[in-house]
């Protein structure tokens, strides 16, 4: 087996890659939606003890930790998500999904063959006596869906004595070779909402008699674009989005009840404060105004991941021993959200993308799209940017 760094490339990029496309073609056939994610695990397990890698599993969640002892009992951690979507494949290729309705759409299924592929490494290792710091291998499920399944994992002692910790995400808006990095905020807070509106329903011949719960609803859904138009500043970004409108059941009858559902997406806590405070209050007026009642519900959502600066700074140096430095890009933030943002309030993190997408071979649908698909030399990229950043804490004396 390879004994330096380099030769452990050439490992990952010649021998192992195979393994991680089977891996992650696999996982991709079945895939399973958050806090379901039990058959996955198994599969995860079973690979991971054929491996010879110890497991520590936590009550009453699908998400474990795969230990890796190293001669230290300091710890980094390297994490995975291992949920899919509830989204319909819409790919014909030999490993599309076999569960109707769910498909692995962002990229999880990647991570997952990532993490499997550096336990691999990680444990040779291991085997030949080269592992001075412990490692801890997090797969987390639930990570597409608030509250997420990084708090309970976190509370469940997942991160034991880790002092560090990394997480990617293979992204399809990035040609494979490129790495997208930044210090500081990179993802944005995720919110969502739901206003539920009580009109007063009849006749669609005498509106005079109802509060028309679809009047009220259109009212304010074009209210709420004021909010990031007219209340927040030019200069802090935020989008404010509907994304479901009920009402109704036939072409006669006007609705007695409306249901709107949305996501806020911000980066400062104090305009995340001042767009939650603008909705209550424009629903309520608008509402008001039109004689109908009101609930709404308003959901805080993962907080921003904001990546620490030296820290990044040192991972963007072992990056470059992956990537030429000229492919590794300062991104700007953006508005998706992640959980991941959980583990770095606890412990210095960084957080990156590895370009997984490839315009020539129409590997170009984002995350979420029945499309999507990467560019599967993104793996084998993905286990060598974590391999590089766990030499450089692995020759480290005190992490600190």
């Amino acid at each position: 087996m390879p004994k330096s760094i380099s030769d452990w490339f050439k490992y990952i990029d010649g021998q192992l890659i195979g393994q991680l496309s089977e891996w992650r073609r696999t996982l991709h056939q079945f895939p399973e939606i958050s806090n379901q994610e039990w058959e996955t695990v198994k599969r995860l397990k079973a690979w991971l003890r054929d491996m010879e890698i110890d497991i520590m599993e936590f009550e009453g969640m699908p998400g474990f930790v795969a230990l890796i002892p190293g001669l230290t009992d300091e710890e980094i951690a390297f994490r995975a998500d291992i949920d899919a979507l509830p989204i319909e494949e819409g790919k014909d290729c030999s490993y599309a999904s076999k569960e109707l309705g769910v498909m692995h759409a962002c990229g999880h299924d990647g991570h997952m063959a990532i993490l499997l592929g550096l336990a691999k490494v990680l444990k040779e290792m291991q085997l030949q006596g080269k592992l001075k710091r412990s490692v801890r291998l997090i797969f987390q499920h639930s990570e597409e869906q608030v509250p997420g399944g990084a708090i309970p994992m976190i509370e469940a002692g997942a991160l034991g004595n880790v002092k560090r910790i990394f997480g990617l995400h293979l992204w399809s808006s990035l040609e494979i070779g490129k790495i997208g990095i930044r210090p500081g905020v990179m993802m944005a807070a995720a919110d969502r909402f739901i206003i539920n509106i009580q009109g007063k329903g009849g006749h669609g011949s005498m509106p005079h008699q109802t509060v028309d719960t679809i009047i009220v609803a259109s009212q304010v859904i074009q209210s709420l674009q004021t909010i990031v138009s007219r209340n927040i500043n030019p200069l802090d970004s935020a989008v404010l989005s509907i994304g479901t409108v009920h009402a109704g059941t036939n072409f006669n009858i006007i609705a007695d009840k409306a249901k709107l559902t949305g996501t806020v997406r911000t980066f400062l806590p104090e305009v995340r404060a001042q767009i939650k405070q603008r909705i209550d209050e424009i629903v309520t007026l608008v509402c008001k105004t039109y004689n109908a009642e009101h609930t709404l519900i308003y959901i805080e959502g993962y907080p921003p991941v904001n990546n620490h600066e030296s820290l990044t700074e040192e991972v963007t140096a072992e990056l470059s021993k992956v990537i030429d430095t000229q492919n590794i890009i300062q991104i700007p933030p953006v508005m998706g959200g992640e959980d991941f943002s959980y583990y770095q309030k606890r412990i210095p993190g960084v957080f990156f993308f590895v370009g997984a997408g490839n315009h020539a071979k129409q590997f170009n649908y984002p995350q979420h799209h029945p499309k999507y698909d990467i560019d599967e030399d993104s793996l084998a990229v993905g286990v060598k940017c974590f391999l590089a950043i766990y030499e450089k804490y692995n020759n480290t004396q005190e992490i600190g």
